[in-house]
């Protein structure tokens, strides 16, 4: 590519800020004319792309570092959506490389809100040329952008907006828990979705609002932190005390209303899953492989693989409880001794090898209740059968857990002294 011109790339200037200058300079009128949509992508997202020998786009390391700032929402502290400062163009003619970074919501030189949309057709800006005249990008407006209004707030720290842009996600997905880490930052609206966020962190009724349809969207038959899942994780995530904290972390006081029979599918990650069901991941890999979990695709398990754990409360709600029946955390000594986990004791009522009584509590072994023979019964059974069985024999699975897992001592042990016996 052969350019009249080639201006010096500032130090704290973007990537694609650059590029636009580069485009602006030579006369284009779109930078897509200059280069191709593939290679802008590229340049967004901080990758090192090469136009000619002289032209250059060297990766920038902040932007190829993961998210400084730990969220669920994305890995690289990269946002792809552009956002800029109408007196930094103005005055410097380039745009800097900080409008880039997600956790920063207005200039840091001049102290006014980033611009993400045009104030007169409200379309969201892209990247074009159209930007460092201070114009609308959008082909069907191109007028001149206008400063937003000061927010009700004046300054956020990077954490708060990393806080103020989860719980704006949470708002906006009630109807999914499941958290699709993307990575790199892609948020539309953004100044938008910080002021939501910033708002409702701010009032307690908003904050109650928000926790009371997050319980009751799933029927009280689901244990109370499965149906909390979504706002565990927007607790665990937050990085500030709020207003709303409290609430947020209190939504176990929070009345269920939702008394319907059906079960809706709870999609988490492997890892919540596990946290969910109190099981390590070779146990969800069995839980999976008899069907008692599912994926959206693929049988093997991952650390962020969607679970939907659904099917084991669809298999638990069928039975009800009797007076001789204990819960299953009262007997937490007879599980320890007969190493017992909930991945046994749901196998075993799906074998029909052991009566349950169910009745949702705060977590799932709170949930399950037995007649206390009925357990130790199971202890015995499996001790036996473990005994004389190859570990290969009784699930599959371990064998390469044993052999892939090192961190998991206690499933080597027990292979080791299996082997032993068999070896006997």
């Amino acid at each position: 590519m052969q350019l009249a011109v080639i201006p010096t790339m500032y130090p704290d200037e973007s990537n694609i800020g650059y590029a636009l200058r580069l485009a602006m300079r030579n006369g284009f009128t779109y930078i897509d004319r200059m280069i191709p949509k593939s290679l802008i992508n590229r340049i967004v997202r901080g990758h090192e792309v090469s136009l000619s020998s002289d032209i250059q786009f060297y990766a920038k390391s902040h932007k190829l570092k993961r998210a400084y700032i730990k969220t669920p929402l994305f890995e690289l502290a990269t946002q792809i959506e552009p956002k800029i400062c109408l007196r930094c163009i103005h005055e410097k003619g380039y745009i800097n490389s900080e409008v880039q970074c997600p956790f920063t919501h207005q200039c840091s030189e001049h102290r006014e809100p980033l611009i993400d949309k045009c104030g007169s057709c409200n379309h969201p800006l892209t990247w074009d040329i159209t930007l460092l005249k201070g114009r609308c990008s959008s082909p069907l407006c191109g007028l001149e952008l206008t400063p937003l209004r000061s927010h009700s707030f004046t300054s956020l720290s990077e954490s708060q907006v990393a806080d103020c842009l989860l719980i704006s996600y949470f708002i906006n997905n009630l109807d999914e828990p499941f958290v699709k880490r993307n990575r790199f930052a892609s948020i539309p609206n953004y100044q938008e979705r910080v002021k939501d966020g910033y708002e409702l962190l701010n009032n307690l009724n908003f904050a109650r609002e928000l926790v009371y349809k997050s319980i009751n969207k799933f029927s009280d038959l689901y244990p109370l932190n499965f149906a909390g899942t979504s706002l565990n994780i927007l607790f665990k995530n937050l990085k500030n005390i709020w207003p709303a904290s409290c609430v947020i972390q209190q939504h176990d006081k929070i009345a269920r209303i939702n008394f319907s029979n059906e079960i809706l599918p709870l999609y988490v990650h492997n890892e919540v899953a596990c946290e969910l069901l109190a099981l390590p991941r070779h146990k969800m890999q069995l839980l999976l492989d008899h069907g008692l979990v599912k994926t959206k695709r693929g049988t093997n398990l991952h650390h962020n693989t969607p679970v939907d754990v659904s099917p084991v409360i669809k298999l638990l709600t069928g039975y009800n409880k009797t007076n001789k029946m204990k819960c299953l955390s009262g007997m937490t000594e007879v599980l320890y001794r007969g190493n017992i986990d909930l991945s046994d004791i749901i196998l075993a009522i799906k074998d029909k090898t052991l009566i349950i009584g169910f009745q949702a509590g705060s977590d799932l072994i709170s949930s399950v209740y037995c007649n206390p023979k009925d357990l130790k019964k199971l202890s015995n059974d499996l001790r036996l059968g473990l005994k004389h069985k190859p570990l290969s024999i009784i699930n599959p699975s371990i064998k390469s857990v044993v052999h892939t897992s090192p961190s998991n001592k206690r499933v080597k042990a027990s292979a080791n002294i299996y082997q032993l016996d068999l070896n006997i």
